[in-house]
C-alpha cells in the first residue's frame, strides 16, 4: 500500500513541481530587487553564470506562461470548440514540459556552481590547515 502512495505523491509532484519553480523564480527576483544587485547569497564566484542562471529561470517561468497563452489564442482563432477545449487542457502540460525540459538543463549549471562554490571551500580549508 505504501507503494501505491509514493506513486500517487511521485506522479502529483511531477505537475506540482513546475509551480513551485515559479515561486522561487519569483522569491529570486525579489531578492534581487530588494538588493538592488544579481548576485544572489552564497553566489560571488562565477557571477556570469550565476547570472545566466537567474536569467535562465526566469525566461524558463515566463515562456511557459506565454506558451499557454499563445496556444489559447491560437485555438481560439482556429473557430474551433474543440482545439480550446484541447488547448485549455494540453497548454498545462506544455507549459510543465518546457519548464521541465529546460528546468534539467539549469539544474546542471546549477550544480556546476555548486562544485565550483565547493571545491574552492575544500581548497580554502585545506591550505589553511596546511598553513598551521
Amino acid at each position: 500500500m505504501d507503494g501505491i502512495v509514493g506513486f500517487i505523491i511521485v506522479l502529483i509532484s511531477f505537475f506540482t513541481l513546475p509551480f513551485r519553480f515559479i515561486r522561487q523564480i519569483w522569491s529570486e527576483l525579489s531578492e534581487i530587487g530588494r538588493k538592488k544587485s544579481v548576485t544572489l547569497e552564497g553566489a560571488e564566484e562565477l557571477p556570469l553564470l550565476n547570472w545566466l542562471l537567474v536569467l535562465g529561470r526566469a525566461l524558463i517561468s515566463i515562456g511557459a506562461i506565454l506558451a499557454y497563452i499563445f496556444l489559447i489564442i491560437a485555438a481560439a482563432a482556429s473557430d474551433s470548440g474543440g482545439a480550446i477545449v484541447l488547448a485549455i487542457i494540453f497548454g498545462p502540460l506544455l507549459s510543465i514540459v518546457i519548464i521541465w525540459f529546460y528546468g534539467v538543463f539549469l539544474e546542471l549549471l546549477s550544480l556546476q556552481i555548486v562544485l565550483v562554490r565547493n571545491s574552492r571551500k575544500i581548497l580554502d580549508a585545506v591550505q589553511e590547515k596546511g598553513s598551521t
